[in-house]
């Protein structure tokens, strides 16, 4: 499993080298999610990154391995009912450039070789990154906000 506090880094670092991410949380569930957005102002720009589950694929006793099932969003808060449909589609395209280069950063690490044995380097998180899984959604009026969500799988140790 991932350290929640090594997961927890992660995404603050994405959010230092992604411009345009004003927060960033670890959430759990919707209610997390929802008193979190509450207290932010209208127009800032949030990842929220939902603490994976993990399933264990193993070949033998003594062979195993975990599979992290991860999901993040990049949203913006704002009132859809106030938005003009012009409005609302320069937004989803603000976030969309902003989840293209999450991705793009993710990849990027899952390809630095030079680092990926050194423990607790993201470059060593991302390494075992499943790219064809990464799956991208929109996400309309998300507890008022909008943008995109990303699920992804990551392969680990194990326990």
């Amino acid at each position: 499993m991932i350290p929640i506090s090594t997961y927890k880094a992660f995404w603050e670092y994405m959010a230092t080298v992604v411009p345009g991410i004003n927060k960033v949380f670890i959430v759990h569930e919707e209610s997390d999610l929802a008193s979190n957005i509450r207290d932010i102002d209208a127009g800032s720009v949030i990842l929220f990154a939902v603490v994976p589950s993990t399933d264990i694929e193993a070949t033998s006793l003594d062979d195993y391995e975990e599979i992290e099932s991860c999901f993040m969003f990049v949203v913006k808060k704002s009132d859809r009912g106030s938005l003009t449909h012009d409005e609302y589609i320069a937004e989803l395209g603000t976030t969309q450039v902003i989840i293209t280069a999450v991705k793009k950063k993710m990849i990027e690490l899952a390809a630095d070789t030079d680092h990926c044995l050194d423990a607790g380097s993201y470059s060593h998180l991302m390494h075992r990154l499943f790219i064809n899984g990464m799956h991208t959604d929109p996400e309309y009026n998300l507890l008022g906000c909008n943008g995109w969500g990303l699920s992804f799988k990551l392969k680990t140790k194990g326990i």
